[in-house]
């Protein structure tokens, strides 16, 4: 585990999610495609879509990011495509454009990772956030640009 963190803590200040994501493959085997990655949903519980995920440097299955937990901070992470049922593989996308009808952004917002995988804007941020981490841009209410930075820690 020592050795995956520090690979991570390497790769993370490149500032480039897609390579960050192929290095870290090579670690724990996941597979990274096309700015999509891929992980095995080892938690024994069903994952929300258009949720950002990690993965769990100790069982190599995904998930949910969170900016309360600091060990989150140094980690991969990607934005759900759809719900995932225990120990299917989950389908999560690092860069480019998500559409989710639900969504009610502000064009030009920026979003950050929140609590339990769930995106937030910086003025929502939970007090209790180890770390920032912007992880994308409003382009209209219903569509979102991927464009994951590296975290700073609080």
């Amino acid at each position: 585990m020592g050795e995956y963190i520090e690979l991570i803590a390497e790769i993370a200040p490149k500032n480039d999610a897609f390579q960050y994501l192929v290095d870290a493959s090579r670690v724990r085997g996941l597979a990274a495609e096309g700015g999509r990655w891929t992980a095995p949903n080892l938690t024994g519980e069903t994952l929300g879509g258009h949720r950002l995920m990690t993965i769990d440097p100790v069982t190599g299955g995904v998930v949910y990011a969170d900016c309360t937990t600091l060990s989150h901070a140094g980690l991969p992470i990607g934005l759900t495509t759809a719900a995932t049922e225990a120990g299917a593989v989950s389908s999560m996308q690092v860069a480019g454009e998500v559409t989710e009808v639900s969504w009610a952004w502000t064009p030009g917002q920026e979003l950050f990772l929140g609590e339990n995988g769930m995106l937030t804007s910086y003025a929502n941020l939970p007090a209790g956030c180890a770390f920032d981490r912007r992880v994308a841009i409003a382009r209209t209410a219903t569509i979102i640009v991927l464009e994951i930075l590296v975290p700073i820690v609080r």
